[in-house]
């Protein structure tokens, strides 16, 4: 049994990476679920980017009884915008899992607005990784600007990340949409 202590429910592929990508670059996920639109060339994307990042790929039903109780799955937050991931959320509260949660979307406070080398290594590991959704990430920089991951979905409570030259530091923000 792997001891990284987190899992991932993501609702498409590429999201684990949009919303959580502090705790895959210090190799803190130990299975990342992905549930909708796997097509077979998002599924080798999937693949890619668990091998660049340790982790073990899913695309079955997932189960009750398939995750540890022992490990913090992060559902992405209910005040995503798409319906995938409000739904996914709903569903993740059937786990008796400690939860986290992780957003895709700027609407969501507090935010970790990245440092420029945070946010150009998010870049082009998206780039890199997710070939299908490379005009995206370069057309709309929301999905590499920033990184929301708290411990309650309803009031703000952010997971510190693990700073020791590693990540480089962050900015800690407010962020109103408009």
């Amino acid at each position: 049994m792997s001891t990284k202590p987190y899992v991932i429910l993501a609702p498409h592929v590429d999201d684990e990476v949009i919303g959580c990508f502090s705790l895959l670059e210090l190799r803190q996920v130990s299975d990342v679920f992905y549930v909708f639109d796997i097509t077979p060339a998002r599924w080798d994307e999937a693949l890619d980017c668990s091998e660049k990042f340790g982790f073990n790929a899913h695309r079955d039903k997932i189960e009750l009884d398939v995750i540890p109780k022992d490990k913090i799955l992060m559902v992405p937050s209910i005040f995503d915008q798409h319906p995938h991931h409000k739904a996914l959320n709903a569903q993740s509260e059937n786990f008796p899992n400690v939860k986290g949660y992780y957003s895709v979307d700027m609407n969501v406070s507090p935010l970790t607005l990245l440092d420029e080398k945070e946010r150009l290594r998010k870049f082009n590991t998206l780039v890199q990784l997710f070939p299908s959704q490379s005009k995206l990430f370069m057309s709309d920089a929301k999905y590499h600007l920033f990184e929301c991951l708290r411990q309650d979905d309803y009031q703000a409570m952010q997971i510190r990340r693990v700073v020791n030259g590693v990540l480089g530091r962050a900015e800690q923000v407010k962020y109103r949409p408009l």
